[in-house]
Formats: structure tokens, sequence, C-alpha cells
């Protein structure tokens, strides 16, 4: 019993910083990024409880809105969506300019992804390897269209069940909401405000300083480091290896016999 009454006690504890980080931020910055309809505008629009994008062509360049959400003031930046063959150079152009529109700093990224579309493998598999920690530190995968993969749909297995989703997550601390917006009440809204401020009440820094946006991309020659690292020797370069090998040991054999 007493176990249990820690366990509760350590549960208000939690509920009673993040409902302090909350109240601390007043104000409310948040970047929303990813590809080409992926419901990233519509998010945007149903997270402020309006309007504010349009959604009748795709977002050509970055935008801002403002408006009042459960009580808070909510700034919203509505990204250039990535095309689904990305270059790096694309990446980080659209990151920059997304902070760079909410100074002093976003307090999250939200990278949207559609539940029942599967992303381009390839470009995830970069932007997984540009972005430091600092950045992944303050990203919340938002998954929408709720509504398209049907309601029976075990949503954790159908997430899981993809490898790079798998990856995505561990990178972002497991932090991921679903949207359905075309849902009319403002619960699902509430439910990702409350794990922003989780998320915020996690980290050292409250948000990511605009002005330090360009430190948070790994370089290309740290990438490629990494790369080497993971990657197995090729047959070829084992093969190299092997006649190097072979021509030493030919040379010790022959030096024995004179």
């Amino acid at each position: 019993m007493e176990s249990d009454k820690g366990n509760l006690g350590t549960t208000g504890q939690k509920e009673e910083r993040i409902e302090m980080a909350a109240a601390a931020l007043s104000e409310l910055r948040i970047v929303l990024l990813g590809w080409t309809d992926s419901g990233k505008t519509s998010s945007g629009n149903t997270i402020l409880g309006r309007a504010a994008f349009c959604t009748e062509k795709g977002t050509e360049e970055s935008e801002k809105r403002e408006g009042f959400v459960d009580g808070r003031h909510v700034t919203v930046v509505d990204t250039q969506g990535w095309k689904r063959i990305a270059s790096l150079t694309f990446f980080k152009k659209e990151i920059v300019r997304g902070v760079e529109l909410c100074p002093p700093g976003p307090h999250a990224l939200l990278l949207v992804m559609r539940l029942d579309k599967d992303v381009e493998t390839g470009s995830l598999q970069e932007l997984l390897e540009l972005l430091s920690m600092r950045v992944w530190n303050r990203t919340i995968v938002l998954f929408t269209h709720r509504d398209a993969v049907g309601e029976t749909t075990d949503l954790e297995r159908h997430i899981q069940k993809k490898e790079v989703y798998k990856q995505l997550l561990e990178k972002c601390g497991n932090r991921y909401h679903i949207f359905d917006n075309n849902e009319v009440g403002r619960d699902q809204v509430t439910e990702l405000l409350k794990k922003i401020d989780e998320m915020v009440e996690g980290n050292t820094e409250r948000f990511l300083p605009s002005k330090e946006i360009h430190e948070v991309f790994i370089t290309l020659k740290v990438r490629q480091r990494k790369r080497s690292k993971e990657q197995p020797p090729s047959s070829e370069s084992a093969g190299g290896l092997a006649v190097i090998l072979a021509q030493k040991l030919h040379k010790s054999i022959k030096i024995r016999q004179t």
C-alpha cells in the first residue's frame, strides 16, 4: 500500500510540474513541418480553432498566424510543404525560415505525417541524420488523417510496424499525437498542448533560440563519418584487405626461407 501511495505522489508531482510549466508559458510558439499533403495546414487551423491558413492550395511560403487557445496566446508557423523527394538544402531552408518567423524561438516543432500514406523513406532517413538532438528534444510527431485508417485500426501497431517510423519516434523520445482534422471537439488540441507543456518542462531550454538555428544541423562530414561507422565493410573492401594480408604473409614466409 505504501508503494502505491508513493507512485501516486510521484504522478501527482509530475502533473503539478506540468501545470506549473503551462502556467509559466502564457505564450506558446509552434512550428509545423512536413511533406506536401500531410495535413500540416489543416492541423494549424485545428490548433487555432479557425480557418487561419488557406487549405485550398499548398503552402508556397512559410506563414504565421496567432490566436488564443485555452487561455494562452499561441503562435503557429506553417512552413512550405516538403516535396516527396526533397534535398537537404530545402529541408534546412524551410526549418530555418519557420524558426526565424517566431522569435525568440519555438517551444515545439510538430513534424506532421499522414497515417494513411507512406512517406518517402530516403527523405525521412536524411532528415533523421540532418538534425541534432537540440531539435529532436523539441519535436513531437503529429500523425494526421486518423479518420482515413478506420476506427478499428490498432494505431500503435500501425505506427510501430514501420521501421523508419520507429527510428523517428526514438529520435524524439517516442512523443507523438494523433489528429483528426475533421473532428469538431477541442479535446485533441488540449491534449496536444499538454504534451507540449510536458516536453518543455523536461528540457533545460524552454525554446529553441532563433539566433542559434544554424547550429542545429549536423554537417555533411559528420554524417558521412557516422555512416561509415554504422555500415559493415563492403565485399570489395573486404577483398582488398584479404589481398593485403595475403601479401604480408607471403613476404613473411619468404624472409624466413632466406
